[in-house]
């Protein structure tokens, strides 16, 4: 089905001291990024390239794919709280705001954002798709009557 010795070498490539090094620097720069309303997720990978230079290959994936979650999860923070979204992508997120400050409950919502960016679903469902094939996630609509 896949091929397991090279799904092996990628995640002993991964766990190499420099790529975990990279990852909190990537996550920590682009939250505070997609923080800022107006700065897109493409601003901070963008303004990430310089740096990517003197980076070996991996390394400079690995950053700039941290620094796309980071500034996705960067731009709920302050749809949720100031109803302001840092992102395009959060303007859903920040309509949706209204729906829990209403009732008294934005700080559920911005603890609702950052235990689904970083809890470990995000993990163990790319490995769940692989063990199983994507048709196993799909359920049959329900109808009601």
């Amino acid at each position: 089905m896949f091929d397991l010795p090279a799904l092996q070498n990628a995640f002993i490539m991964l766990m190499d001291w420099k790529v975990l090094l990279v990852i909190p620097i990537g996550l920590l720069y682009s939250i505070i990024v997609g923080a800022i309303p107006g700065f897109t997720t493409s601003m901070a990978i963008t303004t990430l390239l310089p740096l990517t230079y003197v980076l070996d290959p991996l390394s400079a994936i690995v950053i700039l794919a941290s620094a796309y979650g980071g500034a996705i999860y960067g731009g709920s923070i302050t749809a949720i709280l100031l109803h302001t979204p840092g992102t395009p992508a959060s303007a859903a997120t920040a309509i949706g705001r209204v729906r829990h400050d209403s009732k008294g409950r934005s700080q559920q919502g911005a603890g609702t954002c950052h235990n689904g960016f970083f809890n470990r679903r995000g993990v163990l469902l790319p490995l769940r798709i692989l063990r199983d094939g994507p048709h196993q996630l799909v359920r049959p609509p329900v109808l009601l009557p």
